[in-house]
Formats: structure tokens, C-alpha cells, sequence
């Protein structure tokens, strides 16, 4: 026990036995009667004894005791190297040990890992980096990165540089930089690369840079394929929506002829036909009408999806339009139904496109018609105190919609529920179409309902910009119609239809002609084919204004 040995100053490490206790133990423990004890010291504090021992009392001199006292020191020191030496060795090894971790983690790493010098040297890399930029390790541990020019190109397609660089330069770090790399096999990597500079003491620049890269060309190339895909799906509906659109005129004209010579047979103005003949004609001219109606509804969604729908605003007086609407809709009421109309004393106009507006009407006036066996169908129309419209509701006491299907019903295709078609019939296009011409209005729809307690759809209302120096089309009641079509059975069913109504018709199958019958018949109201074979309607209403033609 170091504790039971007398340490004193170097005055009194010369020591002679005389105390009992300590002879006897120290005889006991060296056999001897003299010692000189000298501590090792290290900062100040003992570390340790060394002693030696005589048998003889008195035995040792003050040479003696320098000495041991040198011996002391010199121990201590000793001790102390050897102690500092074996602490290096163990920070070497747990060092050692630590480099020997991070290096098999950076290994095992699918990420690639670059240690670039200053100079552009590779100073520590690992497999992963070395396959991402399509070399062989052993070509890279010898590569100046600086110095080889690498073909590189960024997403927006302009030529790029691997950052390492840049940060080297700079010492600005790099994050998730993409980059598609050319490879020496002439195959293209797309990467994200991060780099992060490091630093010494004192120098304006990074002694290195640290790289990290992954390879993102699966995740692209899929990402690419998607694109792609969605780009054809687009372009295929797109093309088909435009093909659609393009065939109204091929599909409407024979099956409004169809419709048209039905119509003027059941008028039976000879009497020649029989209650069978006309039940026959009512069947023809009404599944014709529903026929068009489905084939309305497809080519209409068609024209919207195709972009081919433009808005035309005018000021419209939404009182005059609801009772136009309701009046048009009059033969489709129900006997147990009644249909009104409730607008405000004082309304100004809106501003908006009058037909796309009624057509969503008529949908929505038609569709509270049919799902209301008996009861009430309300076309109200609200304003704020100053007469500006706020809103346009359809409200009927009908068979109601369930609250999880008010937001289905405006997609393509939908009803209330599957029963409804088979019920009430219909496409389940009408709102879907209301909807996209209301959102190019500008406007939006709600709906109210509840299962056997009726639906209210309100059309909330923002007016478009005012459109200056408006003009109506016609004045007074026309007397002379004019017909330009390139369809005979459309010129023979409406001239005869205009004839039946009491007005003098004339009629044309081409642009020149109609131009000529417009300066020399000077029509009232004119009919005509947007779609002529010699040329559109559109060039022909044109030229009316430049001939400053009558219409």
C-alpha cells in the first residue's frame, strides 16, 4: 500500500528506523534497518514509491539519497512516456478501427462517394461511384477529375458540369443537382449529385470536396415513360374529341331529317293516314329526337373537351330567359306538376354567353322535370339590393339525390344511382356538360338534396367584363327566311316548316347563291350551314357584313 509509506521533503528522505512500529515493520517486510523512500511525481501528484532498504541502521549517505531522489525522477518520467505511449497506441488503434467502419459502410453504400483534392486527385472513392461514371476503379484511383472533360446535360437540356468543381472553386456547396452524364460506353446516367466543401483553418478556399451521387435513370427513364404515355392519352382524346366534334354535321343532318319528314307526315293534312300510321310516325319522330338528344350530349362534351367552345358575351336579361326557357320546355311538363318562374322587380342585365346559359337551363329545367312526378319545379332568379344578379336556382319537389352522390352526379356518365337510368332514362352527360360551360362562363354550380324531398342547383353568378357597343342581330317581326344549306332534305324541311308558319322562304345550297338571294330577297331571318362544302358559314356571314348585305 503505497499510503503506508512516509513520503517528506527531499530534506528528510534520509530515514533512521528508531520509531518500534516501524521497525518492526519494516523489518518484517525488508528484513532491514535503514531506508530511503522518494516518491514519483507526475504534475504535482505521487504516482508512485521507490525504495531501498539496508540492514544496517544508518547505512545511507546524503549521496545516497540524491541518488534515489534522481532515480525517482527519472522513474517518473519514464513512467509517464511509457503511459503516453501506450494511450497513442490505443487512440491509433480505436482510430484504425473507426477509418476501418466507415470505410466498409462507405463501400456497402449504393450512393456514390468522392473525396476530390484541390487539384482534381481522387483521394477516396468507393465502387459505387466508380460504376456510376462508368469506369473501372482502378482508373479512377488515377484520374485528375478536373482535368477530363465530362459530357454532361441538365434537365431543361443545356450543357451542365458535375458540381464537384464548382465547390472546389467556389466554396459553394451543391445540392441534389440532376444531371444525365455521357459515359465512356457511350451509354447516359442520369444523376443527383450533392457536394460539400472542406475546409482548413485560415484558407480562402476548400483543400477538397466531398461528392455524393446517386443513380436516379430508372426512376427518370419511368418518370419519362409516364410522361409520355399520359402526352399519347391526352393527344388520343384529344383527337377523338375532335373527331367527335367534327362529325356533328354528318350525323345531326340525316337524323334531323329523319325527324323533320316525320313531323310534317303526322300533320296528315290530306288525311291519309290511319291512327296506326301516325302511332308509327309519333314513335319514329320521338326516338329520333332522343336519339339526337344522345348524340347532342356527346358532341357537345366532345367540343368542350377539344376546346372548341368560345364564349360570346352579351348582355342578357335573365328575366326574359328563364320565361323563354320555361315556355320552350311548356309540352314536356308533367299533368301533376306545375312550373313557375320567380324573378326580382329590379334585375339588371349579365353580362355573359346567352346560349351556352340557356342550354344549361334547359338541362337543368328538363332534369328537374323528369325526376318530379308531381309537385313543384321553381326557376328563381336572386339579385342583391342594387338589381345585380347573384344566382339562378332550379328547385323541384322531386325524388332527390342521396348526399353521397351530389358530387358523382357531375361526372361523365353518372346518375343518381344505377336505377335511375332505367327509370327516368338519360345519358348522364347533362350535367357534366352544364358544368364545364359554366366553369368557361366563369360561373359556378351547387346542389341541395335530399332523398324523396326534392333538389335545388344553383348557378352562383360572377358577371363577365361589360362588352361595349352591342348590338341585337335583328329588329321588328320577321316576315322573309332565307335558308342556305347544301342538304337538300335540311333546305326542303325548313323551307317548309318556315312556310307552314306563314313566312315567304327562299332558299340556297352554296355561298354564291345565298349572297345573291340575301341582296335581292332581303331576308328577315337567315338560316344557315356552318359546314358548307364550297365554304364554312362563317365566310359567308362575313361577307354579308362586307357587302353590307341585309340580314
Amino acid at each position: 500500500d503505497l499510503h503506508s509509506f512516509p513520503t517528506r521533503r527531499s530534506s528528510d528522505l534520509h530515514i533512521v528506523m528508531v520509531d518500534p512500529r516501524v521497525d518492526a515493520t519494516t523489518r518484517e517486510a525488508f528484513g532491514a534497518r535503514s531506508a530511503i523512500i522518494a516518491p514519483t511525481l507526475e504534475d504535482g501528484e505521487t504516482t508512485g514509491l521507490i525504495a531501498v532498504v539496508h540492514d544496517s541502521a544508518g547505512h545511507f549517505t546524503e549521496r545516497d539519497e540524491q541518488s534515489v531522489r534522481l532515480l525517482a525522477g527519472l522513474l517518473a518520467a519514464a513512467l509517464a512516456r511509457t503511459e503516453a505511449l501506450s494511450t497513442r497506441e490505443s487512440a491509433l488503434t480505436r482510430l484504425q478501427e473507426s477509418e476501418e467502419r466507415y470505410r466498409s459502410v462507405v463501400a456497402a453504400l449504393h450512393e456514390g462517394i468522392l473525396l476530390v483534392h484541390a487539384d482534381g486527385s481522387v483521394r477516396a472513392f468507393n465502387e459505387s461511384a466508380a460504376r456510376h461514371l462508368g469506369l473501372r476503379p482502378a482508373a479512377l484511383k488515377h484520374l485528375n477529375l478536373l482535368e477530363r472533360h465530362w459530357t454532361t446535360v441538365r434537365e431543361d437540356g443545356e450543357h451542365g458540369e458535375l458540381p464537384f468543381g464548382e465547390t472546389l472553386r467556389t466554396g459553394r456547396p451543391v445540392s441534389g443537382q440532376v444531371l444525365g452524364l455521357d459515359r465512356p460506353d457511350g451509354s447516359r446516367v442520369w444523376l443527383r449529385v450533392s457536394t460539400e466543401p472542406l475546409w482548413r483553418s485560415g484558407d480562402p478556399l476548400p483543400y477538397a470536396a466531398v461528392a455524393s451521387m446517386n443513380d436516379i435513370t430508372e426512376a427518370k427513364l419511368t418518370v419519362e415513360a409516364l410522361r409520355q404515355a399520359k402526352d399519347a392519352a391526352e393527344d388520343a382524346s384529344q383527337a377523338k374529341s375532335r373527331f367527335l366534334a367534327s362529325m356533328s354535321h354528318e350525323l345531326r343532318t340525316p337524323l334531323n331529317s329523319v325527324i323533320g319528314f316525320a313531323d310534317i307526315l303526322l300533320r296528315n293534312r290530306d288525311g291519309a293516314l290511319n291512327e296506326r300510321d301516325l302511332l308509327y310516325l309519333r314513335r319514329i319522330s320521338d326516338n329520333g329526337r332522343h336519339l339526337l338528344t344522345l348524340i347532342n350530349d356527346i358532341l357537345d362534351l366532345s367540343k368542350i373537351e377539344a376546346g372548341r367552345v368560345e364564349v360570346q358575351a352579351t348582355e342578357v336579361q335573365l328575366d326574359a330567359l328563364v320565361t323563354s326557357v320555361t315556355g320552350q320546355l311548356a309540352d314536356q311538363v308533367p299533368k301533376q306538376v306545375a312550373l313557375t318562374c320567380e324573378t326580382p322587380q329590379r334585375l339588371e342585365p349579365l353580362v355573359t354567353d346567352e346560349n351556352k346559359l340557356r342550354q344549361v337551363l334547359i338541362n337543368l329545367v328538363g332534369n328537374a322535370l323528369r325526376f318530379t312526378p308531381e309537385g313543384r319545379v321553381t326557376v328563381r332568379v336572386t339579385a342583391d339590393s342594387e338589381g345585380d344578379p347573384l344566382s339562378i336556382e332550379v328547385s323541384d319537389t322531386g325524388v332527390g339525390i342521396p348526399l353521397e352522390r351530389q358530387q358523382a352526379i357531375f361526372r361523365r356518365f353518372e346518375q343518381g344511382d344505377d336505377t335511375t337510368g332505367r327509370r327516368y332514362g338519360g345519358t348522364g352527360l347533362g350535367l357534366a356538360i352544364s358544368r364545364s360551360l359554366l366553369d368557361q362562363l366563369g360561373f359556378d354550380i351547387e346542389v341541395e338534396s335530399a332523398p324523396d324531398a326534392g333538389s335545388t342547383f344553383r348557378i352562383v353568378l360572377q358577371p363577365l367584363p361589360v362588352v361595349d357597343d352591342l348590338e341585337p342581330l335583328m329588329t321588328g317581326r320577321p316576315k322573309r327566311v332565307l335558308v342556305i344549306d347544301d342538304e337538300t332534305d335540311s333546305r326542303i324541311i325548313l323551307r317548309r316548316f318556315a312556310e307552314d308558319a306563314g313566312y315567304e322562304t327562299a332558299v340556297a345550297a352554296n355561298m354564291a347563291d345565298g349572297l345573291r338571294l340575301a341582296r335581292e330577297f332581303g331576308p328577315d331571318v337567315l338560316t344557315l350551314d356552318v359546314r358548307l362544302r364550297d365554304e364554312t358559314g362563317w365566310e359567308v356571314i362575313d361577307a354579308m357584313q362586307i357587302g353590307r348585305a341585309h340580314v
